[in-house]
């Protein structure tokens, strides 16, 4: 028994012995907003609470008892003692409401609460109102009251405290499910010692409910590995259809590693429309997983380092970042671990910001990334942090989480060296649980090797999830719209479908969701044209305040024209029956005399110095798209600053030209003017340019006086 549920008995035993009196005006006391002594026993009386003798209870009578029962901790001042108001403590709150509750006198304390003098006034956010309001509605099996209280408020009470597996079993199926995910999820993170006979009775109460929603599977599941109990695993595993992660869990939590890959990848790879869990799979979703099991799959494509696994590892911890619950807090450490995977030799240290606002359980993860990839560093949490955690994971009966906090703490201490014949209290907790730790699954590589690897990564075609077997998506496509700037282009994506009647209108394509899928299976239809345009996207993440993630997409404008030039299916916004052509062209420094003087002139230019291409419509359908280097920008900056040069200096720009040759283009009218330009015979021949309009062809026609090329 821990010392918190210790302290809560000792309460207990001393309330259940109090006179039946002072035990109802502290159920009062339990009810209420907090008050002063008088007030809470003319509440008491109010509501219905008399002594022996029928008369009313008055604080006088009873003054030494009250003393006694705040001195014992049965009752306990707010803030400043002897002064403040009065409540029932802490731990006994949610006991002594619950006999309230079932005796009648909680009903009619609220009454006398919410139709008297009692009654706060004011606009202010009543807490104590809202937890009084959520605990009937909890023991009343209102759902719907409990449901509309929830949407006004973050926070809910303590509810079943201490414990009771007879109370829970008669809660609704809604209730239990609500309660079951709430607390599994409380100990899971953040460990709770008040919630250890939950904890140890898990598999019991699992047993206990008729049907099981995926929810309390996949809660049931996590607190399960977080306790390293494989027996109630395999038994939830065979309770549960269409669940691989939980024998992946279980595989995973004996080391046979590469089973648990395969039932992690099973759920992963589910596409819409198959399994049990058909549809769950959606456009802001990317994977089937979650909870504990999303997190080990990450740590596997860690362990195997390679290109694709670094780009699926990527896409995970894009979904655990966007979670609303703590899961989020996760893929603080993973995406850290992937980005000294993928520059090892960069030098950065191991930095947690507002490490006390994170949970324990993206410590533990962080814990694990410090051990694998930053060991020669200060750890993230201190050693006494970890002793601390340690103990409370323990008294949770979390016991895999306790040894693997132990375990870090051992390697905190003496690194990897290890004394021959010792066995450290993690091992022995491992070998009692039957598990392994996490601590030794990424061994440290030697930098050398470490680069090589990254080199090898960064060489290497990064298609994660689609280089796996899976249903092509036939008959798709990817069409862009794009919007031209002067200089700048924008495109959005659609899907379009080939049917019976031909292509759809298309639906489109969230920038969020290209980024995350466009090298899963999801995608397999693109052509390499709109690869090398879904590689131009670029995400920006900032976190806030709380620790949330705010992200942006942007193209990459450059890389975006690559993929742009010759595209078949690039189209004006709203125009989806009429393709446009891109093409690239080529910046030149163009030299010509006027008079006395010569000019220097970039051309095509805007005078826009952070310009990186300049957009020109050649056609109705046309487009021609320059791109600038950094050195063919600054070239041009220069340039246009540069005034009329006196005809006398012909030489010297003809000398500054050869320079200049290896970097832009020269065009001149001058004669003996180094140029780049090839001299070909100009051409006085008509092309015709076809494009599709509607169900026939438009003819479009262009002179080419320099030749098809």
């Amino acid at each position: 028994m821990t010392q918190s549920s210790k302290e809560q008995q000792r309460l207990i035993g001393l309330y259940e012995k109090l006179d039946p009196t002072l035990r109802e005006v502290v159920q009062v006391a339990a009810v209420s907003d907090p008050l002063s002594r008088r007030d809470l026993f003319k509440l008491a009386g109010e509501a219905g609470v008399s002594q022996e003798d029928g008369l009313k209870p008055q604080y006088k009578n009873d003054r030494d008892a009250v003393d006694a029962a705040i001195e014992s901790g049965i009752l306990e001042f707010v803030a400043k003692p002897n002064a403040s108001p009065l409540q029932a403590a802490v731990l006994l709150q949610d006991f002594a409401f619950r006999q309230a509750f079932a005796s009648g006198l909680a009903e009619r304390v609220r009454e006398q609460i919410d139709g008297g003098r009692q009654r706060r006034r004011g606009y202010a956010l009543d807490e104590d109102k809202a937890v009084r309001d959520m605990r009937f509605a909890f023991y009343a099996d209102n759902w719907d009251e409990w449901q509309e209280l929830g949407l006004y408020h973050s926070f809910r009470p303590y509810l079943l405290d201490p414990f009771c597996k007879r109370t829970f079993a008669a809660l609704s199926p809604k209730f239990q499910s609500d309660f079951f995910i709430r607390t599994a999820l409380g100990l899971v993170h953040f460990g709770d010692s008040r919630r250890c006979e939950f904890a140890a009775s898990v598999g019991e109460l699992v047993g206990g409910m008729e049907n099981l929603p995926d929810d309390v599977i996949l809660a049931a599941t996590d607190l399960l590995t977080a306790q390293g109990n494989i027996a109630g695993l395999v038994e939830l595993a065979a309770r549960a259809e269409s669940h691989p992660e939980i024998e992946g869990c279980v595989a995973f939590l004996r080391g046979d590693f590469e089973t648990a890959r395969k039932q992690f990848e099973a759920v992963d790879q589910q596409r819409k429309g198959t399994g049990k869990r058909a549809g769950k799979r959606t456009a802001n979703r990317t994977t089937n997983l979650r909870g504990f099991p999303i997190v080990l799959f990450t740590l596997l494509l860690l362990r195997e380092n390679s290109a694709q696994s670094q780009q699926h590892v990527k896409q995970l911890v894009k979904v655990m970042d966007k979670w609303a619950t703590a899961w989020h807090m996760v893929s603080i450490p993973l995406e850290q671990a992937l980005f000294q995977q993928v520059h090892p030799l960069s030098g950065t240290r191991m930095a947690l910001h507002n490490v006390e606002r994170m949970s324990p359980l993206s410590l533990l993860i962080s814990g694990w990334v410090w051990s694998w990839f930053f060991a020669d560093h200060e750890p993230p949490i201190s050693k006494q942090a970890c002793e601390r955690l340690i103990d409370m994971y323990r008294d949770s009966n979390l016991a895999w989480m306790a040894a693997e906090f132990s375990a870090i703490a051992t390697r905190m201490s003496a690194g990897r060296s290890k004394a021959k014949g010792s066995t450290t209290p993690a091992e022995e907790a491992h070998s009692q649980l039957g598990t392994v730790s996490l601590v030794d699954l990424i061994q440290p590589a030697p930098a050398w090797e470490a680069g090589l690897t990254a080199l090898e990564n960064l060489a290497q075609p990064a298609k994660s999830a689609a280089s796996t077997p899976g249903t092509p998506v036939a008959d798709e496509r990817l069409i862009w719209e794009a919007e031209f700037g002067k200089v700048w282009v924008f495109v959005t994506p659609f899907i379009q479908k080939h049917g019976a009647k031909g292509w759809s209108k298309g639906r489109k394509v969230g920038l969020e969701r290209l980024y995350d899928q466009w090298q899963t299976p999801a995608f397999d239809f693109l052509t390499e044209q709109d690869r090398t345009i879904c590689s131009a996207l670029r995400q920006y993440s900032e976190r806030d305040y709380y620790g949330y993630s705010e992200t942006r997409h942007e193209w990459d404008q450059a890389k975006l024209i690559s993929g742009l030039v010759g595209h078949p299916h690039v189209y004006r916004t709203g125009q989806r029956d009429e393709p446009i052509q891109v093409y690239a062209g080529r910046p030149q420094l163009a030299i010509k005399r006027s008079g006395k003087q010569i000019q220097l002139v970039v051309e095509p230019w805007h005078g826009n110095e952070d310009a990186e291409l300049i957009v020109s419509q050649e056609g109705s359908h046309r487009y021609s798209i320059v791109t600038f280097s950094n050195q063919q920008r600054e070239v041009a900056n220069l340039v246009t600053r540069i005034p009329s040069v006196p005809v006398e200096q012909q030489d010297r720009v003809f000398e500054v030209a050869r320079t200049l040759a290896s970097i832009i283009d020269i065009q001149s009218d001058l004669e003996g003017t180094p140029s780049t330009g090839e001299e070909v015979k100009s051409s006085a021949q008509i092309v015709v340019q076809l494009t599709p309009y509607n169900d026939g062809l438009r003819a479009e026609l262009f002179v080419q006086p320099f030749g098809e090329k």
